[in-house]
């Protein structure tokens, strides 16, 4: 018996060492890409760091053409530049550059120092840091260095990474996906080291982004205070699924960084499948998908606003917009078309339509509430009110919110002119609303990651306040940035945030998905159109709109 299972061990030993051969003389048969070191010392994102970087360059470069990308995390690997050479050589993945990144290291000011790693800040942190780095100090560094044609179009550049790197490449990506649309990651950290652990359930709630995931987890991964990284695997996972990612997920039975190298091959296959046919979104996340049409993006309406601000809809489906700046109001009618509304706008910034269908303004400037007739005129209907926002309440008058003097207040005004303060303590009210059965005053908190919700009593006062409805916040920064609320016809609160529009029911307070913004801040949001079925956004120099399946609610 054991001279049988000598033999067959020699047999086996063979085998290997016949293929390992083979691999060899295949390896060498095949046209080599070059690689080229140097050392990174110019960070704008990241001043003060020092780092090196391998460059691959394909032996079938050529440079009348830009080149795809791929960027590494954790320095240069031997077997993904070989693997490189064979799949360029075989057609598995297009001429690509590949980009490997030591982390960075910031050395002591002082002379008997060492140096400070950089590596868990830069991989570990959310945001668009790392993306930055890359975009705007590492490409076009080696661009210019190795005066190569690098491609800037996402959709020829791919990222992975390790571990931390893993979560890193995701990172990049999910943050800017007009520059990197295909992902590889093993044993990604996505776990609660820095805020990672919040990636999953962005994934379910937001609108999908065009990118595409080759995850890699191992049974025996990490688990330490920060999670267990095989159970972060399958929440990824089931995530990516969830809404609808093109994405395939490997495991294996070993630990930490399992197959990181073996299954590169197996990744890059799978990202480049198809190249150069664009890596497309998806509209499969269920409540997206009941809110957005798939053909309808984000278009402009309009630009070169000074502050384009509140926004409010005319019963005739015309959206009247405030330029607070240029001290006039606009309006957009239901083809698109902007035609001058009111010349001197009184210095309104806050717009809401009343029951009678005419627009009310108010100013936090002034502290006057003014009614606008067909013409642009005005008179005033209040005063002593410094507010940002004015809704109209279904049974007449109105709530503002603002802060005056530094303290955030939430008024009621009667039709007659009366005003009273109902609430303060909020740290920044913003934007407000009335939920569709009129039992409810929204008023969102954009020094905080809530939206305040209390009930309406018969005189306009204000009880059980609650901050009941969360929001989320971007990793840099301190609170949401809720700005502006609408409404539409199901009840459901159309919140713009820092993050992207927040969509929820107003009961239970559940949060649905959220919405790409068509810029960095919303400052005005409102449905309009001759249906109320198009969602508008001002962004300060901006207009824009978007069709969609929801109507907005007016009291009108």
């Amino acid at each position: 018996m054991n001279s049988k299972f000598y033999l067959l061990l020699i047999i086996v030993i063979s085998i290997r060492a016949t293929l390992c051969i083979a691999q060899t003389a295949n390896l060498n048969s095949i046209p080599k890409g070059t690689i080229e070191k140097c050392q990174f010392k110019e960070s704008k994102i990241y001043p003060g760091t020092e780092r090196n970087i391998t460059v691959y360059i394909p032996a079938q470069i050529n440079q009348s053409k830009p080149a795809c990308v791929y960027v590494s995390q954790d320095g240069h690997k031997q077997q993904f530049t070989d693997a490189m050479d064979i799949l360029i050589n075989s057609k598995g993945m297009p001429v690509t550059v590949g980009i490997f990144i030591s982390p960075g290291t910031m050395p002591s000011l002082l002379t008997s120092g060492g140096s400070r790693g950089n590596r868990g800040y830069e991989y570990n942190s959310l945001g668009d840091n790392y993306a930055r780095f890359l975009i705007e100090d590492v490409l076009p560094f080696i661009s210019k260095k190795y005066n190569l044609n690098l491609s800037e179009n996402g959709n020829d550049r791919c990222i992975g990474g390790v571990s931390s790197g893993g979560i890193c490449a995701f990172n990049v990506a999910w943050e800017r996906p007009n520059d990197f649309r295909r992902v590889y990651s093993n044993s990604g950290s996505f776990v609660a080291y820095c805020g990672g652990d919040i990636i999953p359930v962005l994934i379910r709630k937001c609108e999908a982004k065009p990118i595409r995931i080759f995850l890699h987890g191992a049974k025996n991964d990490l688990d330490n205070a920060g999670g267990n990284f095989w159970l972060t695997h399958l929440n990824m996972e089931n995530a990516l699924a969830f809404a609808g990612y093109d994405y395939k997920a490997q495991w294996s039975e070993g630990k930490h960084g399992d197959r990181y190298g073996e299954a590169f091959e197996d990744a890059m296959r799978f990202l480049w499948n198809d190249y150069p046919a664009p890596v497309s979104p998806s509209l499969e996340q269920p409540y997206i998908r009941n809110i957005l049409i798939p053909e309808e993006k984000w278009t402009l309406v309009g630009e070169g606003y000074h502050s384009a601000g509140s926004l409010t809809a005319t019963s005739k489906g015309e959206v009247v917009g405030c330029d607070a700046l240029a001290n006039r109001l606009y309006k957009i009618d239901p083809e698109g078309k902007e035609i001058l509304y009111a010349s001197n706008a009184k210095q309104v910034c806050g717009l809401t339509t009343g029951t009678d269908g005419r627009i009310y303004g108010i100013s936090k400037v002034t502290g006057k509430v003014q009614v606008f007739d067909e013409n642009g005129d005005s008179k005033v209907i209040a005063k002593g009110v410094l507010a940002s926002a004015l809704v109209a309440c279904p049974g007449g008058g109105f709530y503002a919110a603002g802060n005056e003097k530094g303290i955030s207040k939430v008024w009621h005004i009667s039709m007659s002119g009366e005003v009273r303060v109902v609430d303060t303590g909020l740290k920044n009210a913003t934007g407000c609303a009335i939920s569709v059965n009129g039992m409810l005053l929204h008023v969102a908190d954009g020094g905080s990651h809530f939206i305040y919700s209390y009930m309406i009593g018969t005189n306009g006062d204000l009880s059980g306040k609650e901050h009941s409805i969360w929001l989320h916040i971007p990793d840099n920064e301190d609170n949401s940035g809720a700005e502006a609320i609408c409404m539409d016809s199901t009840g459901r609160i159309f919140a713009s945030t820092k993050i992207g529009i927040w969509v929820g029911s107003d009961q239970p307070y559940h949060n649905q998905c959220i919405i790409s913004a068509p810029s960095a801040h919303i400052f005005g949001l409102c449905f309009g159109g001759p249906e109320f079925n198009v969602l508008y956004a001002s962004c300060g120099d901006k207009l824009f709109k978007r069709k969609v399946q929801s109507k907005g609610h007016h009291f009108f």
